[in-house]
């Protein structure tokens, strides 16, 4: 028996006041943008773990968050499309846009000769989809949850990292530059 695409996404019709929206995380822009940057990425994980915990908690099937979490970068098209249905009207084609950008972006700053410098542009094709999240939020007047903002431990950390990661930028292109021929 076949199973169609859809079938594997959560039912995520609701009114427009439903608390499911509440849940999905929808941090602030600056939020997602600054994070996922200095912390190389590693608050985007944390981003779809919570968009998928929240779909989880709306579905009337069960969904095994860890084991889409294990494999991320296959259920990344899943997710942004369940987003999008969450959030109302953020469509298929654009989803699977923003998710192969970011896989696009993710693959080209693994490469080796410079390529790297390409990982501060990681947030990016996740951007959309938030701020799509965050319209459908304030369309349905829920509050902004207290963790949607970045708090100062934050900034700092952001600031700290940001340090380091220039430095890092700086001697890679020093470091091509002095292989260049005269």
């Amino acid at each position: 028996m076949a199973v169609a695409a859809d079938d594997l996404l959560p039912s995520t019709a609701a009114p427009a006041a439903d608390p499911q929206r509440a849940r999905l995380f929808a941090p602030t822009q600056t939020k997602l943008l600054v994070l996922g940057i200095t912390t190389g990425g590693a608050y985007l994980v944390l981003w779809m773990y919570r968009n998928w915990r929240a779909l989880a908690a709306g579905s009337a099937r069960p969904l095994w968050v860890e084991g889409r979490m294990a494999f991320w970068p296959f259920s990344l098209v899943w997710l942004l499309r369940a987003l999008g249905r969450a959030g109302g009207g953020f469509g298929a084609a654009s989803a699977m846009a923003c998710a192969a950008a970011f896989l696009l972006l993710l693959a080209l700053g693994a490469l080796p000769n410079g390529w790297g410098l390409l990982g501060p542009l990681l947030p990016l094709p996740l951007l959309p989809i938030n701020a799509h999240l965050r319209r459908a939020r304030d369309r349905a007047a829920l509050a902004a949850q207290p963790r949607d903002h970045m708090a100062a431990w934050q900034w700092v950390w952001s600031a700290l990292a940001a340090s380091f990661w220039l430095l890092g930028a700086a001697s890679t292109l020093l470091a091509m530059l002095m292989r260049m021929p005269p």
